[in-house]
């Protein structure tokens, strides 16, 4: 009888000390600042959102992120050290035999890490005088781009940006506008309306290297004649360099063009000192962690040629 007494108080003991740690635990996650649980390894950082949220509500309907990223203030810095330009091309789950995707769920987690971590993502405007003009960018910034003119920048990484508040650059190959796969017309203006620089990536998606001057004018000209079908009346300044061919002769052209910021495939931060017509970019990819993502981020390091060669 006593053996049975003694059972029935170790269970409730072992009962009430469950209880009070979850109570416990329970507290401190109220009290705790919502930012602490992110302060982790990336690897268990991407664990802990495995499930993407629910991006269906349209970024047109109020143009405005959400109430978190709004609290956020940012403090003007010099960033002399410079800082990354984040290249994509597909956000789907859908591989590609060049490697030009991310995975929804990467891209989410990117994104995510990324406001958890303070930055600020830089207008290409904003870039151009930063460059030029030398004048301040808010703290932690960051620049993204997407090239060759995806659906799926659309229907996908626009309202999940849009959730974080960030904004984006897009670089159209005019050809392909329409087709499947593609943006249309009405998408490069929601983009457009969205906050993202549209910028030149040639008619034809062309090596602009292997061009003689005709022929490059002629691929600028048709870029901007369509875009300006989407947006009627504005100038196109920025360009990316198609699989990241460029030379002296195109750089020359893009300038008496009137374009003043070129992007290449070069790998690296972008740094103060950078020739505008010869841009860095960090390349994202298919295989890139959540670790790797933190890295090259978070620690400057500079060109060193590119890290895959069908890059475009």
């Amino acid at each position: 009888m006593e053996g049975n007494r003694n059972q029935v108080i170790s269970k409730g003991a072992k009962w009430l000390l469950l209880v009070f740690s979850a109570l416990g635990f329970m507290c401190v996650s109220f009290l705790a600042p919502s930012s602490l649980s992110f302060h982790l390894h990336p690897y268990l950082y991407e664990k802990k959102i495995s499930n993407p949220r629910d991006y269906s509500r349209s970024p047109g309907s109020d143009n405005q992120p959400s109430p978190e990223r709004r609290l956020r203030v940012s403090t003007p810095q010099t960033t002399a050290a410079g800082f990354p330009v984040l290249m994509y091309h597909r956000i789907d789950n859908t591989p590609d035999p060049y490697n030009l995707y991310v995975t929804v769920k990467n891209f989410e987690a990117q994104m995510h890490y990324l406001f958890v971590k303070g930055y600020h993502t830089v207008s290409l405007p904003q870039l151009q005088d930063y460059l030029m003009l030398h004048r301040p960018l808010p703290s932690k910034p960051i620049v993204i781009t997407f090239d060759d003119g995806n659906k799926d920048n659309v229907t996908t990484a626009l309202p999940i940006l849009h959730h974080f508040g960030f904004t984006a650059a897009i670089f159209i190959a005019g050809r392909y506008v329409g087709k499947s796969g593609a943006v249309t017309l009405a998408d490069i203006q929601t983009l457009a309306a969205g906050g993202w620089d549209i910028g030149n990536h040639t008619f034809s998606h062309a090596h602009m290297a292997h061009l003689n001057t005709t022929q490059q004018n002629q691929e600028l000209d048709e870029d901007n004649a369509l875009l300006q079908k989407a947006l009627p009346g504005q100038a196109f300044h920025f360009f990316a360099y198609p699989t990241g061919d460029y030379s002296d002769s195109v750089v020359t052209t893009l300038k008496a063009d009137g374009f003043t910021l070129a992007f290449t495939t070069d790998h690296g931060w972008l740094k103060p000192s950078d020739n505008p017509y010869e841009l860095p970019r960090l390349y994202v990819g298919p295989s890139t962690s959540l670790a790797q993502f933190a890295a090259m981020t978070g620690r400057p390091f500079y060109p060193g040629g590119r890290i895959n060669p069908h890059l475009s």
